[in-house]
Protein backbone atom coordinates (compact mmCIF):
# COMPACT_ATOMS: atom_id res chain seq x y z
CA UNK A 1 0.00 0.00 0.00
CA UNK A 2 2.78 2.49 1.23
CA UNK A 3 4.58 1.75 -2.27
CA UNK A 4 1.19 2.18 -4.24
CA UNK A 5 0.93 5.77 -2.56
CA UNK A 6 4.33 6.72 -3.42
CA UNK A 7 3.62 5.89 -6.32
CA UNK A 8 0.84 7.98 -6.84
CA UNK A 9 2.64 11.07 -5.36
CA UNK A 10 5.50 10.60 -7.91
CA UNK A 11 4.34 11.29 -10.91
CA UNK A 12 3.90 15.32 -11.65
CA UNK A 13 1.12 14.67 -14.44
CA UNK A 14 -1.08 12.78 -11.34
CA UNK A 15 -0.63 15.44 -8.90
CA UNK A 16 -1.44 18.11 -11.57
CA UNK A 17 -4.58 16.18 -12.21
CA UNK A 18 -5.43 16.18 -8.45
CA UNK A 19 -4.81 20.34 -8.27
CA UNK A 20 -6.45 20.86 -11.47
CA UNK A 21 -9.93 18.77 -10.00
CA UNK A 22 -9.20 20.82 -6.97
CA UNK A 23 -9.42 24.06 -8.29
CA UNK A 24 -12.38 22.93 -10.75
CA UNK A 25 -14.42 22.00 -8.09
CA UNK A 26 -13.58 25.02 -5.72
CA UNK A 27 -14.55 26.91 -9.14
CA UNK A 28 -18.37 25.04 -9.29
CA UNK A 29 -18.98 25.64 -5.77
CA UNK A 30 -18.68 29.64 -5.97
CA UNK A 31 -20.07 30.03 -9.13
CA UNK A 32 -23.15 28.14 -7.56
CA UNK A 33 -23.12 30.20 -4.46
CA UNK A 34 -22.75 33.12 -6.02
CA UNK A 35 -25.60 32.67 -8.08
CA UNK A 36 -27.70 31.61 -5.97
CA UNK A 37 -27.39 34.96 -3.94
CA UNK A 38 -28.08 37.10 -6.98
CA UNK A 39 -31.11 34.67 -8.10
CA UNK A 40 -32.51 35.19 -4.90
CA UNK A 41 -31.35 39.23 -4.60
CA UNK A 42 -32.89 39.63 -7.83
CA UNK A 43 -36.11 38.40 -7.57
CA UNK A 44 -37.33 38.67 -4.18
CA UNK A 45 -41.07 39.09 -3.32
CA UNK A 46 -41.05 38.81 -7.61
CA UNK A 47 -41.27 43.00 -7.65
CA UNK A 48 -39.23 45.78 -8.86
CA UNK A 49 -36.02 46.22 -6.59
CA UNK A 50 -32.53 47.35 -6.55
CA UNK A 51 -31.52 43.95 -7.40
CA UNK A 52 -32.19 44.08 -11.23
CA UNK A 53 -29.14 45.16 -13.67
CA UNK A 54 -31.63 45.56 -16.52
CA UNK A 55 -33.29 49.05 -17.44
CA UNK A 56 -36.97 47.39 -18.10
CA UNK A 57 -36.42 44.87 -15.21
CA UNK A 58 -35.06 48.03 -12.52
CA UNK A 59 -37.43 49.35 -9.54
CA UNK A 60 -36.83 52.29 -7.31
CA UNK A 61 -36.54 50.93 -3.42
CA UNK A 62 -38.20 48.41 -1.91
CA UNK A 63 -41.93 47.62 -1.54
CA UNK A 64 -41.85 46.07 -5.06
CA UNK A 65 -44.13 46.85 -7.67
CA UNK A 66 -45.06 44.99 -10.69
CA UNK A 67 -44.66 48.26 -12.53
CA UNK A 68 -41.43 50.07 -12.96
CA UNK A 69 -42.61 53.22 -12.62
CA UNK A 70 -45.41 52.81 -9.81
CA UNK A 71 -48.34 55.51 -10.23
CA UNK A 72 -50.88 56.87 -7.97
CA UNK A 73 -53.90 58.90 -8.49
CA UNK A 74 -56.36 60.65 -6.03
CA UNK A 75 -59.69 61.58 -6.36
CA UNK A 76 -62.26 62.89 -4.13
CA UNK A 77 -65.95 61.02 -5.23
CA UNK A 78 -65.94 61.83 -8.75
CA UNK A 79 -63.39 64.81 -8.90
CA UNK A 80 -59.99 63.85 -10.23
CA UNK A 81 -58.56 67.68 -10.66
CA UNK A 82 -58.79 71.04 -8.99
CA UNK A 83 -61.11 69.39 -6.59
CA UNK A 84 -63.09 72.00 -4.33
CA UNK A 85 -65.49 70.46 -1.62
CA UNK A 86 -67.48 72.26 0.78
CA UNK A 87 -67.54 72.56 4.09
CA UNK A 88 -68.85 69.58 6.67
CA UNK A 89 -69.69 67.09 3.19
CA UNK A 90 -68.76 63.89 3.82
CA UNK A 91 -66.76 62.76 0.42
CA UNK A 92 -64.81 59.07 -0.54
CA UNK A 93 -61.45 59.67 -0.98
CA UNK A 94 -60.20 57.35 -3.24
CA UNK A 95 -56.25 56.34 -4.09
CA UNK A 96 -55.60 54.14 -7.43
CA UNK A 97 -52.35 52.93 -7.78
CA UNK A 98 -50.90 51.64 -11.29
CA UNK A 99 -49.98 48.33 -9.30
CA UNK A 100 -51.02 46.09 -6.75
CA UNK A 101 -50.01 47.53 -2.79
CA UNK A 102 -48.36 45.05 -0.52
CA UNK A 103 -49.97 45.82 2.64
CA UNK A 104 -52.72 48.27 3.17
CA UNK A 105 -51.39 51.72 2.51
CA UNK A 106 -52.20 54.67 5.34
CA UNK A 107 -54.32 58.26 4.08
CA UNK A 108 -52.85 61.42 6.27
CA UNK A 109 -54.71 64.68 5.68
CA UNK A 110 -54.46 68.50 6.65
CA UNK A 111 -56.34 71.46 5.89
CA UNK A 112 -54.63 74.69 5.89
CA UNK A 113 -51.65 72.96 7.27
CA UNK A 114 -52.92 71.52 10.20
CA UNK A 115 -53.64 67.92 10.46
CA UNK A 116 -57.05 67.10 10.32
CA UNK A 117 -56.68 63.31 9.63
CA UNK A 118 -54.07 61.45 11.29
CA UNK A 119 -52.11 58.73 9.17
CA UNK A 120 -55.02 56.12 9.00
CA UNK A 121 -55.20 52.39 7.11
CA UNK A 122 -57.52 53.03 4.13
CA UNK A 123 -60.13 50.43 2.64
CA UNK A 124 -59.36 48.24 -0.28
CA UNK A 125 -57.41 45.82 -1.66
CA UNK A 126 -55.19 45.33 -5.13
CA UNK A 127 -54.63 48.48 -6.79
CA UNK A 128 -57.82 50.81 -5.40
CA UNK A 129 -58.32 52.16 -1.70
CA UNK A 130 -60.54 54.27 -0.31
CA UNK A 131 -61.09 56.28 3.10
CA UNK A 132 -64.50 58.29 3.85
CA UNK A 133 -63.73 61.99 4.84
CA UNK A 134 -65.76 64.83 6.46
CA UNK A 135 -64.29 68.03 5.41
CA UNK A 136 -64.02 70.66 8.30
CA UNK A 137 -66.69 73.47 9.27
CA UNK A 138 -64.92 76.26 7.74
CA UNK A 139 -62.82 77.12 4.66
CA UNK A 140 -59.57 75.84 3.61
CA UNK A 141 -57.47 77.36 0.62
CA UNK A 142 -55.27 74.24 0.89
CA UNK A 143 -56.22 70.66 1.56
CA UNK A 144 -53.54 68.43 1.15
CA UNK A 145 -53.60 63.88 1.36
CA UNK A 146 -50.64 62.38 1.88
CA UNK A 147 -50.60 58.26 1.50
CA UNK A 148 -47.64 55.74 2.55
CA UNK A 149 -46.93 52.27 1.94
CA UNK A 150 -45.53 49.80 4.52
CA UNK A 151 -45.94 52.52 7.38
CA UNK A 152 -43.62 54.74 5.98
CA UNK A 153 -40.88 52.20 5.09
CA UNK A 154 -41.84 51.29 1.87
CA UNK A 155 -42.12 53.67 -1.38
CA UNK A 156 -44.64 55.48 -2.42
CA UNK A 157 -45.60 56.97 -5.89
CA UNK A 158 -45.66 60.54 -6.13
CA UNK A 159 -49.51 61.36 -6.02
CA UNK A 160 -51.42 63.38 -8.83
CA UNK A 161 -54.40 65.70 -7.29
CA UNK A 162 -52.99 65.15 -3.65
CA UNK A 163 -54.38 68.66 -2.85
CA UNK A 164 -58.06 70.20 -2.78
CA UNK A 165 -59.84 73.02 -1.62
CA UNK A 166 -62.83 73.63 0.58
CA UNK A 167 -65.33 76.61 -0.03
CA UNK A 168 -69.21 77.32 0.30
CA UNK A 169 -71.02 75.94 -2.60
CA UNK A 170 -68.83 73.43 -4.09
CA UNK A 171 -67.39 72.38 -6.85
CA UNK A 172 -68.48 69.39 -9.28
CA UNK A 173 -66.19 66.47 -6.95
CA UNK A 174 -69.74 64.50 -6.65
CA UNK A 175 -69.40 65.23 -2.98
CA UNK A 176 -73.03 67.74 -2.69
CA UNK A 177 -73.36 71.16 -2.11
CA UNK A 178 -73.25 72.75 1.30
CA UNK A 179 -75.66 75.74 2.08
CA UNK A 180 -73.18 77.53 4.05
CA UNK A 181 -72.15 81.03 2.99
CA UNK A 182 -68.37 80.76 3.92
CA UNK A 183 -66.40 81.77 0.98
CA UNK A 184 -62.30 81.69 0.23
CA UNK A 185 -60.15 82.28 -1.85
CA UNK A 186 -58.38 79.47 -3.86
CA UNK A 187 -54.65 78.54 -4.22
CA UNK A 188 -53.11 78.48 -7.75
CA UNK A 189 -51.07 75.76 -8.04
CA UNK A 190 -48.47 74.20 -11.17
CA UNK A 191 -48.03 70.99 -12.07
CA UNK A 192 -44.90 70.00 -12.58
CA UNK A 193 -43.41 67.18 -15.20
CA UNK A 194 -44.47 64.22 -12.68
CA UNK A 195 -47.73 65.02 -11.56
CA UNK A 196 -46.72 67.10 -8.47
CA UNK A 197 -48.80 69.87 -7.50
CA UNK A 198 -46.94 72.92 -6.15
CA UNK A 199 -48.60 76.20 -4.91
CA UNK A 200 -46.97 78.98 -6.32
CA UNK A 201 -45.73 80.06 -3.16
CA UNK A 202 -43.73 76.65 -3.19
CA UNK A 203 -42.79 77.37 -7.13
CA UNK A 204 -41.46 81.11 -5.87
CA UNK A 205 -39.40 78.82 -2.97
CA UNK A 206 -37.62 76.34 -5.57
CA UNK A 207 -37.16 77.88 -9.34
CA UNK A 208 -34.09 80.26 -9.63
CA UNK A 209 -35.03 83.67 -10.73
CA UNK A 210 -32.61 86.60 -11.57
CA UNK A 211 -32.33 88.86 -8.05
CA UNK A 212 -33.74 92.55 -8.44
CA UNK A 213 -30.20 93.68 -7.97
CA UNK A 214 -27.93 92.16 -10.69
CA UNK A 215 -24.27 90.28 -9.58
CA UNK A 216 -23.22 90.53 -12.88
CA UNK A 217 -19.92 88.25 -11.36
CA UNK A 218 -21.89 85.54 -10.38
CA UNK A 219 -24.03 85.53 -13.82
CA UNK A 220 -20.43 85.51 -15.09
CA UNK A 221 -19.40 82.50 -12.93
CA UNK A 222 -23.28 80.63 -13.60
CA UNK A 223 -22.92 81.62 -17.91
CA UNK A 224 -19.28 79.75 -17.53
CA UNK A 225 -20.49 76.49 -15.88
CA UNK A 226 -23.05 76.64 -17.91
CA UNK A 227 -21.28 76.08 -20.85
CA UNK A 228 -18.69 74.01 -19.56
CA UNK A 229 -21.35 71.30 -19.10
CA UNK A 230 -23.43 71.87 -21.90
CA UNK A 231 -20.87 73.56 -25.05
CA UNK A 232 -23.64 76.12 -25.81
CA UNK A 233 -24.87 78.98 -24.01
CA UNK A 234 -28.69 79.08 -22.52
CA UNK A 235 -30.98 79.09 -25.12
CA UNK A 236 -34.21 79.46 -22.82
CA UNK A 237 -35.56 80.52 -20.24
CA UNK A 238 -35.21 77.15 -18.44
CA UNK A 239 -31.78 76.94 -19.23
CA UNK A 240 -31.16 80.64 -18.03
CA UNK A 241 -32.34 79.07 -14.27
CA UNK A 242 -29.42 77.22 -13.89
CA UNK A 243 -27.23 80.52 -14.69
CA UNK A 244 -30.06 82.09 -12.07
CA UNK A 245 -29.36 79.09 -9.94
CA UNK A 246 -25.74 79.42 -9.12
CA UNK A 247 -25.34 83.12 -9.36
CA UNK A 248 -28.75 83.87 -6.95
CA UNK A 249 -29.66 80.51 -5.66
CA UNK A 250 -33.11 79.56 -4.08
CA UNK A 251 -34.70 79.75 -0.55
CA UNK A 252 -33.17 76.32 0.47
CA UNK A 253 -29.90 77.15 -1.78
CA UNK A 254 -29.06 80.89 -0.82
CA UNK A 255 -26.64 80.05 2.02
CA UNK A 256 -24.48 77.91 0.09
CA UNK A 257 -21.69 79.19 -1.98
CA UNK A 258 -21.60 79.86 -5.60
CA UNK A 259 -19.01 77.10 -6.09
CA UNK A 260 -21.11 74.77 -4.42
CA UNK A 261 -24.60 75.84 -6.45
CA UNK A 262 -22.24 74.88 -9.06
CA UNK A 263 -22.05 72.04 -8.11
CA UNK A 264 -25.13 71.23 -7.52
CA UNK A 265 -25.75 72.06 -11.09
CA UNK A 266 -22.69 69.54 -12.30
CA UNK A 267 -24.79 66.67 -9.71
CA UNK A 268 -27.69 66.70 -11.79
CA UNK A 269 -25.84 67.30 -15.10
CA UNK A 270 -23.96 63.95 -14.19
CA UNK A 271 -27.21 61.73 -12.70
CA UNK A 272 -30.04 62.75 -15.81
CA UNK A 273 -27.81 63.93 -18.56
CA UNK A 274 -28.84 67.62 -18.59
CA UNK A 275 -29.26 70.65 -16.64
CA UNK A 276 -32.37 71.23 -14.97
CA UNK A 277 -34.69 73.60 -17.04
CA UNK A 278 -38.42 72.78 -15.46
CA UNK A 279 -40.53 73.06 -12.40
CA UNK A 280 -40.10 69.32 -11.90
CA UNK A 281 -36.26 69.02 -12.14
CA UNK A 282 -36.03 72.79 -9.38
CA UNK A 283 -38.53 70.64 -7.64
CA UNK A 284 -35.99 67.29 -7.24
CA UNK A 285 -33.74 70.25 -6.49
CA UNK A 286 -34.66 71.33 -3.57
CA UNK A 287 -36.04 67.87 -2.80
CA UNK A 288 -32.00 66.48 -2.67
CA UNK A 289 -30.56 69.92 -1.23
CA UNK A 290 -33.24 68.41 1.64
CA UNK A 291 -32.61 65.44 2.43
CA UNK A 292 -35.51 63.85 0.21
CA UNK A 293 -35.47 61.79 -2.32
CA UNK A 294 -36.07 63.03 -5.83
CA UNK A 295 -39.25 62.47 -7.75
CA UNK A 296 -37.39 61.37 -11.20
CA UNK A 297 -35.41 58.51 -11.08
CA UNK A 298 -32.56 57.57 -13.32
CA UNK A 299 -31.46 54.14 -13.46
CA UNK A 300 -28.09 54.24 -14.35
CA UNK A 301 -27.13 56.31 -10.91
CA UNK A 302 -28.76 53.50 -8.93
CA UNK A 303 -26.69 51.21 -10.45
CA UNK A 304 -23.82 52.50 -9.65
CA UNK A 305 -24.98 53.26 -6.29
CA UNK A 306 -25.71 49.69 -5.79
CA UNK A 307 -21.97 48.80 -6.71
CA UNK A 308 -20.76 51.33 -4.01
CA UNK A 309 -22.90 49.73 -1.72
CA UNK A 310 -21.64 46.72 -1.97
CA UNK A 311 -18.02 48.08 -1.84
CA UNK A 312 -18.91 50.18 1.16
CA UNK A 313 -20.68 47.55 3.26
CA UNK A 314 -19.04 44.49 2.22
CA UNK A 315 -22.49 42.86 1.44
CA UNK A 316 -25.65 43.25 -0.50
CA UNK A 317 -28.72 45.98 1.03
CA UNK A 318 -31.13 44.53 2.64
CA UNK A 319 -34.85 45.75 1.17
CA UNK A 320 -36.37 45.27 4.71
CA UNK A 321 -34.13 47.76 6.28
CA UNK A 322 -35.10 51.56 5.13
CA UNK A 323 -31.71 52.70 6.26
CA UNK A 324 -30.14 50.65 3.56
CA UNK A 325 -32.54 52.12 0.85
CA UNK A 326 -31.38 55.39 2.45
CA UNK A 327 -27.50 54.77 1.61
CA UNK A 328 -28.68 54.07 -2.16
CA UNK A 329 -30.74 57.34 -2.12
CA UNK A 330 -27.89 59.54 -0.80
CA UNK A 331 -25.11 57.85 -3.57
CA UNK A 332 -27.28 57.60 -5.83
CA UNK A 333 -28.66 61.24 -6.13
CA UNK A 334 -26.29 62.85 -4.00
CA UNK A 335 -28.39 63.97 -1.64
CA UNK A 336 -27.24 66.49 0.94
CA UNK A 337 -28.42 66.69 4.71
CA UNK A 338 -29.98 69.69 6.14
CA UNK A 339 -28.12 69.51 9.38
CA UNK A 340 -24.91 68.69 9.05
CA UNK A 341 -22.85 66.40 11.66
CA UNK A 342 -19.31 67.63 11.31
CA UNK A 343 -18.14 64.58 14.04
CA UNK A 344 -20.06 62.18 12.20
CA UNK A 345 -18.58 63.59 8.84
CA UNK A 346 -15.01 63.04 9.84
CA UNK A 347 -15.42 59.42 11.27
CA UNK A 348 -17.26 58.70 7.53
CA UNK A 349 -14.46 60.21 5.80
CA UNK A 350 -12.13 57.83 7.73
CA UNK A 351 -14.04 54.96 6.71
CA UNK A 352 -13.96 56.06 3.06
CA UNK A 353 -10.57 55.95 3.26
CA UNK A 354 -10.39 52.31 4.70
CA UNK A 355 -12.38 51.03 1.51
CA UNK A 356 -10.97 52.79 -1.02
CA UNK A 357 -7.69 54.31 0.02
CA UNK A 358 -7.91 57.74 -0.39
CA UNK A 359 -9.80 60.61 0.87
CA UNK A 360 -12.81 61.67 -0.83
CA UNK A 361 -12.25 64.20 -4.05
CA UNK A 362 -15.42 63.98 -6.71
CA UNK A 363 -19.14 65.02 -5.72
CA UNK A 364 -19.53 61.53 -6.27
CA UNK A 365 -17.00 60.45 -3.50
CA UNK A 366 -18.64 62.80 -1.51
CA UNK A 367 -22.03 61.36 -1.72
CA UNK A 368 -20.91 57.98 -0.54
CA UNK A 369 -19.10 59.67 2.24
CA UNK A 370 -22.55 61.29 3.33
CA UNK A 371 -24.54 57.99 2.87
CA UNK A 372 -21.56 57.05 5.28
CA UNK A 373 -22.28 59.72 7.83
CA UNK A 374 -26.05 60.11 8.04
CA UNK A 375 -28.05 56.98 6.73
CA UNK A 376 -27.39 54.52 9.68
CA UNK A 377 -26.63 51.81 7.07
CA UNK A 378 -24.29 49.48 8.60
CA UNK A 379 -22.20 46.36 7.68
Amino acid sequence: MEKKIGKFFSSEKTIAKVIVALVMIVALVTVFDLSTVYTTFATQDSGYGYGYGVASEYGYGYGYWTEETPTLAITYASCSSSCTITPNTAVTITATFGSAVSGTPDIYITEDAVATQAYTAMSGSGTTWTFGYTTGSGAATAGVVAVRTHSGDGYTPTPTNSTFTITAGGGGNGGGNGGTTTTTTTTETVTTDTGVELTTETVSEVVPTQAAVINADNEAEGLEHFIALTGDVPATDGEWQSVNFIAYGTTNSTGMSVRDRKGVVGDYFDIYGRVPASTTDWYDIDLILTSHKPTQRQISAEQTALVDFTKVYKRLPDFNNIYDEWALYYIGYNIRNVVRNLDSERAAIGSFKGVYGYVPSTSHHWSIMRAIAYTGASR
